[in-house]
């Protein structure tokens, strides 16, 4: 799922509203979702986390290094 401030959410049910505003108030986190019938555990980060995990350095790594 892609969030861009600015975006209508007129199309969105209130499910999907609860988990961009819970997304929002804190990016990480893993959470059983339904998805084709069936469950699913979906691990949700921030777009600069995906980043640092893509290169196999963790953002808190990256932090300390920077400091």
């Amino acid at each position: 799922m892609e969030w861009r401030p600015g975006t209508a959410f007129s199309l969105a049910d209130a499910g999907q509203l609860a988990r961009i505003c819970s997304l929002q108030a804190q990016p990480a986190q893993l959470c059983c979702e339904q998805a084709g019938g069936q469950q699913v555990w979906v691990r949700y980060m921030s777009a600069f986390e995906r980043r640092f995990i893509e290169a196999g350095v963790s953002a808190g790594q990256y932090l300390q290094q920077a400091a």
